[in-house]
């Protein structure tokens, strides 16, 4: 019997191990591909200028696949994760100038409320505990005409019909869009979602 507390630091260094072996495989500037750019240019809606000389708080930052990418384009960038993956992060991007990472709850970032130009969370919110405190505290993070930039990975079993699949999915989460509305007029927020199929 493994109790849960060695349940979660197995767990914690299996993760870690992953991280550390793989902690490059999803940059663009080690795979000589585009592929972390073309998707965060398709969220940003199709340019990357506009993060340019903008604070941007990367939520659930990962291993930096889309930090060097909004570095290179300019941006200010706090990346923010819970995991250990900062400290790839860190080893991937700490030799640009207005770059800082930091290993905490998204809930509670040591950061000053309505602080970023632009926050920018990418295939995360579908991991938290709560979807809906995420957001909010995500919408908090944004300053007066800022942008909220959340991108929720759904993954869609090939023998459903997609038809069927988002009616279950908006039907399931549309109270998540009532998260929102005590920031309406506020910042603007952008949500897209990437399928992909299995």
């Amino acid at each position: 019997m493994i109790f849960p507390d060695l349940f979660h630091q197995q767990l914690r260094k299996s993760i870690w191990r992953a991280v550390e072996i793989y902690q490059k495989t999803q940059l663009d500037s080690y795979t000589g591909k585009s592929i972390s750019h073309v998707r965060l240019a398709r969220l940003m809606g199709g340019d990357l200028r506009s993060v340019s000389n903008q604070f941007v708080l990367e939520a659930g930052c990962g291993a930096g696949r889309f930090t060097e990418i909004l570095l290179q384009s300019g941006a200010r960038v706090l990346a923010a994760d819970l995991s250990e993956a900062v400290d790839a992060n860190y080893g991937n991007c700490h030799h640009y100038d207005k770059y800082e990472v930091v290993q905490a709850n998204l809930l509670h970032l040591p950061v000053a409320p309505q602080q970023f130009d632009q926050v920018i969370c990418i295939g995360v919110i579908q991991h938290t505990p709560s979807p809906e405190e995420t957001i909010v505290a995500l919408c908090g993070y944004v300053k007066p005409g800022g942008l909220l930039v959340i991108d929720i990975i759904l993954t869609v079993i090939r023998l459903q019909p997609l038809e069927d699949f988002f009616e279950t999915f908006s039907s399931r989460h549309r109270h998540l869009f009532n998260c929102f509305l005590p920031f309406s007029g506020r910042c603007a927020v952008a949500i897209t979602q990437t399928i992909m199929e299995i």
